[in-house]
């Protein structure tokens, strides 16, 4: 015999808090409060939130005595006809096919092969039940209007102020008192901003003239106005040794460009199609110090960063840092 066991969960959501269809998951309710809705003028009585979890596949014994008891069948057979539907039921996901549980929803796998449930809008909460949707409209009065409602409360106290009016008047009054305090702390405020923007700027150690000539063409432009400014080599390295061990630990170290005789590294960090993200990215690496790797692959563009080193620890240590910073799948394809 045929059964529909799609259209019995109806009407057991409306005694239960969750029907479970063994073999595929369950059925679960939750109350919700009563709603109001400003925007469309609407009340919504109280009623029961459906959803479906696809995790709760025991059988619990709810739905097979339903259907011993509607159809006089024993337990075998009832459980028979819930393996039937189901096999059906997932053959239908297979089809790429909705299934619908009549006043209950419709349920269907997305694109990721994960279930997807539509709920109606039945009420399963007994106590709200046959409640409808009501529309109101909000009252609105005027001012001269709420003041002819309540002639008492004038006689009563004709010279009374409102709330609002009593605050706004002790606030104009405190500003009042304290307008030269004001004054002083914004021009305070103001003098520290100035100087924070002016003299706090993170300083750019410009490139040597050397390693300009010696540098890729795709260099940053901010990069090759800086090389203009010549440096000499013995206040380089009097900088270079001001430079304590905790800042070199936690920033990214500028390396050196490739020159003829010496081993150079190539960190990939993706592929990229958009040129938008490539220009973003590029600007990054040279933001942090380092020298940027491209190149053409079909309609993408390999995006990686080069180094020159002497020893594997070098190699390392970049790694490291290129994973925290860009990609942590950020690998080493030449060294």
């Amino acid at each position: 015999m045929q059964i529909d066991v799609g259209a019995y969960i109806a009407e057991l959501l409306y005694e239960h808090q969750s029907v479970i269809i063994p073999g595929l998951g369950g059925f679960t309710s939750q109350y919700k409060n009563a709603n109001v809705d400003q925007i469309q003028g609407t009340i919504k009585p109280p009623s029961k939130e459906i959803r479906f979890n696809k995790n709760l596949k025991v059988n619990d014994g709810i739905l097979i005595k339903h259907l011993t008891e509607k159809h006089g069948l024993n337990n075998e057979e009832a459980q028979k006809s819930v393996e039937d539907f189901v096999q059906q039921v997932l053959q239908a996901f297979d089809r790429k096919e909705m299934v619908l549980f009549p006043k209950v929803g419709r349920l269907y796998k997305n694109y990721k092969g994960e279930f997807e449930f539509l709920a109606e809008n039945t009420n399963f909460n007994p106590g709200s039940f046959g409640l409808p949707l009501m529309q109101y409209k909000p009252v609105i009065r005027s001012k001269e209007e709420l003041q002819q409602r309540s002639p008492a409360a004038a006689i009563r106290n004709p010279n009374a102020k409102n709330k609002e009016e009593e605050i706004s008047e002790k606030l104009a009054n405190w500003f009042q008192n304290n307008f030269p305090l004001i004054i002083s702390v914004a021009v305070i405020i103001i003098s520290l901003i100035i100087f924070l923007l002016i003299y706090d700027s993170p300083s750019k150690e410009p490139l040597a003239k050397d390693d300009l000539e010696k540098g890729p063409l795709n260099e940053s432009p901010s990069k090759r106005n800086e090389a203009t400014t010549q440096i000499d080599e013995d206040s380089l390295n009097q900088n270079q040794a001001t430079t304590s061990e905790d800042e070199e630990a936690n920033s990214v170290v500028e390396e050196p460009r490739v020159l003829p005789g010496q081993k150079s590294c190539i960190i990939v960090i993706g592929l990229f199609g958009d040129q938008n993200n490539v220009s973003k990215l590029v600007k990054r690496i040279y933001d942090s110090g380092f020298e940027p790797f491209l190149e053409e692959r079909g309609t993408l563009t390999r995006v990686g960063i080069q180094f020159a080193y002497d020893s594997q620890d070098q190699i390392d240590r970049n790694l490291k840092i290129i994973q925290d910073k860009f990609e942590e799948d950020a690998v080493v394809i030449k060294k």
